[in-house]
């Protein structure tokens, strides 16, 4: 008989989030409960202190997506023994969990499913041209309400067993299942500002020379203007629409690739 009340983990691995690592503690206290959440720290500092959290220092004398990689894998297996289903997301990424019925709870959906790996919808929040800044004190997706699905952001981030990744976690060698009941909201392009003072940040970064030669990471190295050219291309991809009516073509997260268009209204207040 299947476990309706399972233990639900959730973590991330964060560098110096100021802005987005209360709003991602808040939202994923709601999703699977405070107490189950941890942070790992990538620097050399103090460990992170939030009240309820349990956190971990993971120091690297420089940044090497392959070694972030096997540090969220060991991590992953290790909450795996005490946890029924573990949650790892980016500190810009937040999972939503849209039910398909009013009452049933995160845990009591995820003890019914027999899959192993789920991956989300990912959708990249986009900042519109001429916005205002973002106010990270109120809810995001009012005041970003488009964004755009593609293959590249529908993550396996949902797992009841190790999940083998590859570097960047946008893909796996392990057989995951397409879940549309779990939206992954993705802010890196949420807010220019915010983004281009992340880009000036990762830009210094002191990248290991096996990150550099097989081309991981390369977005948080490109220039100002590579990645402003890059912003404007997401903007002006737009469409009358809501990503549901996208969804509602294809069923295939290998090959889905929307422009971008309204969030769907009821997912609106859900971050």
């Amino acid at each position: 008989m299947q476990n309706l009340y399972p233990r639900v983990a959730a973590f991330t691995l964060c560098y110096k989030e100021d802005i987005l690592l209360p709003i991602w503690v808040n939202s994923y206290s709601n999703l699977v409960g405070r107490e189950n959440l941890f942070i790992l720290d990538h620097s050399n500092e103090s460990p992170i202190v939030i009240e309820g959290i349990k956190s971990a220092i993971v120091k690297r004398p420089y940044y090497d997506e392959v070694e972030r990689l096997n540090a969220v894998k060991m991590w992953q297996q290790q909450l795996l023994e005490t946890y029924n289903w573990v949650i790892f997301s980016d500190t810009d990424e937040f999972i939503v969990f849209r039910p398909p019925s009013p009452n049933i709870t995160i845990q009591t959906y995820l003890g019914q499913q027999t899959d192993k790996i789920l991956r989300c919808i990912g959708v990249k929040v986009v900042d519109p041209e001429n916005a205002p800044p973002m106010d990270w004190t109120k809810p995001i997706l009012p005041q970003r309400p488009k964004g755009m699905i593609s293959s590249w952001s529908c993550k396996a981030l949902i797992s009841s067993i190790p999940n083998d990744w590859n570097p960047g976690f946008h893909t796996t060698n392990s057989s995951s299942t397409w879940n549309k009941h779990f939206w992954l909201f993705h802010l890196k392009y949420a807010d220019e500002t915010r983004l281009m003072h992340r880009l000036s940040m990762t830009r210094q970064f002191e990248w290991s020379a096996q990150s550099i030669k097989a081309g991981f990471g390369g977005l948080h190295r490109v220039s100002d203007s590579t990645m402003r050219k890059y912003l404007n291309k997401l903007r002006t991809n737009q469409q009358d629409g809501t990503l549901d009516d996208m969804l509602n073509t294809t069923t295939d997260p290998n090959i889905i690739s929307s422009p971008l268009m309204d969030i769907p209204q009821d997912l609106m207040s859900s971050l």
